[in-house]
């Protein structure tokens, strides 16, 4: 069944869909506040948080065992589901050994078993719509960051809580955290958007504004289950198909509200969602503590290697724990430079954009599908359906001699 309803925004129309009932998932059923102790956590699954609205959702909370000591925290927020899955099998490809997660790690997040070990509590969330949490699931929304802004103040004045709550994840477990960021919560000490975007119109569903005709669906999916209401991402995007309010009511609305430390890692590969947006958030927040990393990897397999994790520990004990780390040694840019798969270095850099950067103009020949240097005199024409799924135009370049290319490419029709 479809409504037509009116979103927290104001924006008319805005399609909604029943969720997924809970019974039909495979989701565990909920019961608040459940403990048990196993691998060395005590776990609190369903911890029932309640927003400033009235609204509650839903957190499972992964503490080291017998651990009495005042503990720093480590947040995830997302719709995907904090039970699971907890395989990469649904990707062929992306090469995660199964060795490298545990059971109780959620989508694109950290492994509790390995951060509880090095000292940190873990609170994974549902949130708001999403699964067992009340409300309606409205996708990349304004909502999403207030209650994730609640979670945090929620969770930073805990008891066993030193105060200091950090929050990771790739992709959408990225994305929300710059609109959380963009909050200021008092307790949020560090943040590390691995991954994600900044623009939901020109980073996801309408990059130059041609209309994605693929992934979303893959959201729609994903994002589906809940006790009430969700999103119907694609009639929304059918009916906005232009940068208006409805798409402003996405994510970050002014990336300068930023000012926790932030750890900012992109990837090459992922141009098509989560490159532009999460180079564009680093440059656009006012975080006097900043640093960026770019890779050319596996993104999930990059995610978790052991020297990633190792990373994410220096930065997190510097600013979770107040203590010194190898962050003070870091250079401001790391650029992973790409031949080609598996070969590469990585290279320090002190500044993004690059300052020394030499933009070429180069003119598209439509009659040889090529880049040339000089603006052909003849007027020429050709098209494709930007709303058939694979169905695209292309231009080639060759070059004369070795070239790097590092940096923002622009297209102007």
């Amino acid at each position: 069944m479809e409504v037509t309803g009116k979103n927290p925004c104001g924006v008319k129309p805005f399609y909604w869909k029943k969720g997924i009932p809970l019974k039909e998932t495979s989701r565990p059923p909920l019961i608040p506040n459940k403990e048990e102790t196993a691998d060395g956590m005590n776990i609190t699954w369903d911890v029932p948080v309640t927003m400033r609205d009235g609204v509650k959702v839903y957190v499972d909370v992964f503490r080291p065992e017998g651990v009495t000591d005042k503990l720093p925290i480590i947040f995830t927020f997302s719709p995907y589901g904090k039970h699971g899955p907890k395989t990469f099998d649904i990707f062929p490809g992306a090469d995660v050994p199964k060795g490298w997660i545990s059971k109780y790690t959620v989508w694109e997040s950290v492994d509790p078993v390995v951060w509880t070990k090095k000292g940190y509590a873990v609170i994974n969330g549902d949130s708001r719509g999403s699964w067992g949490s009340e409300g309606d699931l409205e996708i990349f929304s304004q909502q999403e960051s207030r209650d994730g802004h609640d979670v945090i103040e929620w969770a930073g004045t805990l008891p066993w809580s030193n105060g200091k709550v950090g929050m990771i994840g790739v992709s959408y477990l990225s994305i929300v955290q710059w609109g959380i960021a963009a909050q200021n919560p008092p307790h949020l000490a560090a943040f590390v958007p691995w991954e994600g975007f900044t623009d939901f119109y020109r980073d996801y569903t309408h990059h130059g504004g041609i209309p994605e005709t693929k992934f979303l669906h893959f959201t729609q999916w994903s994002c589906r289950a809940g006790v009430n209401l969700v999103e119907d991402l694609i009639e929304n995007n059918k009916a906005h198909p232009l940068l208006d309010d409805y798409h402003r009511s996405k994510c970050v609305s002014d990336l300068a509200k930023i000012t926790a430390p932030a750890y900012v890692v992109a990837d090459w590969g992922d141009h098509g969602m989560h490159t532009r947006g999460t180079l564009n958030g680093f440059v656009g927040i006012s975080s006097k503590d900043k640093w960026l990393e770019v890779h050319g990897q596996k993104k999930w397999r990059y995610f978790f290697e052991p020297e990633s994790v190792k990373r994410q520990e220096a930065f997190f004990t510097k600013f979770l724990k107040g203590q010194k780390s190898e962050v003070d040694l870091w250079p401001r840019v790391r650029l992973e430079i790409r031949d080609r798969a598996w070969k590469a270095e990585f290279r320090p850099e002190q500044e993004w954009p690059l300052a020394r950067t030499q933009y070429t103009r180069k003119y598209l020949d439509l009659n040889e599908g090529t880049l040339v240097d000089q603006n052909p005199s003849a007027i020429s024409e050709v098209a494709y359906n930007s709303t058939v799924t694979d169905d695209c135009l292309r231009f080639q370049h060759r070059f004369s001699k070795e070239t790097e290319l590092t940096g923002n490419m622009r297209l102007r029709l």
